[in-house]
């Protein structure tokens, strides 16, 4: 048999959202295409449909800054393009060195 508890039940907790001002932009229209088609030259638009889970459409809209581009797809082009550096020992690095040493 269930008893009523005497403590007081949870206050719903507010979420407060700050609009967004749209003043801040992870690249410049358009940038983010040449960018992702340095990281991934074959395809483009559709390995970054894969890599975010969405569409292609959703995709070709970041390539060409009619939509902002989520960090993470930013974050994954950026370390192909370093990774693929890495490889050809671009800048002076070899395998199992670190930039700077």
């Amino acid at each position: 048999m269930r008893t009523v508890s005497g403590a007081p039940p949870l206050a719903a907790i507010k979420i407060v959202r700050v609009p967004d001002s749209g003043t801040e932009e992870n690249f410049q229209p358009g940038l983010f295409g040449a960018f992702a088609r340095l990281a991934y030259p074959e395809n483009t638009d559709a390995v970054l449909a894969c890599l975010g889970g969405v569409s292609t459409r959703s995709a070709r809209a970041w390539m060409s800054g009619e939509a902002s581009v989520p960090a993470f797809i930013a974050a994954a082009c950026f370390f192909e393009i370093m990774r693929r550096c890495r490889c050809k020992g671009f800048a002076g690095w070899s395998r199992g060195s670190s930039p700077g040493s």
